[in-house]
């Protein structure tokens, strides 16, 4: 599933120069989820929904976000997720494709969420 950021949803959007944690506060807010949910042993689920446990990342960081998310879907017992945020480079493309091979094999939900505008930059 493809999330595409194409209008300002509220006043305040984050930029593409925030840093993830910014960003998967905001979008936990947009999707109703829960943002820095704390499991026992203090790691956190970026995004805690009735349903996934989302590890949001920069899509060059998609092995680490993967392994993150089983971890929260097995200690959560929800899901595991995986929402990759792109900056609209045309690098990032190896990184998603290697991302969607992996997460397909293991049936994992991938989001993106494309962190510019056209008139941004």
């Amino acid at each position: 599933m493809v999330l595409l950021a194409d209008k300002r949803i509220d006043r305040f959007y984050p930029s593409p120069s925030d840093g993830e944690t910014v960003w998967s506060r905001w979008i936990a807010e947009q999707m109703g989820g829960i943002a820095e949910y704390v499991l026992p042993d203090r790691t956190r689920v970026d995004i805690l929904t009735d349903t996934l446990a989302i590890e949001v990342d920069w899509v060059k960081k998609w092995p680490e976000a993967i392994g993150q998310s089983v971890f929260y879907g097995i200690i959560t017992e929800r899901q595991p997720a995986v929402l990759l945020l792109l900056r609209g480079k045309s690098t990032e493309s190896k990184y998603l494709e290697r991302a969607r091979l992996a997460t397909d094999k293991l049936r994992i939900p991938v989001f993106t969420w494309l962190t510019v505008f056209k008139g941004d930059a």
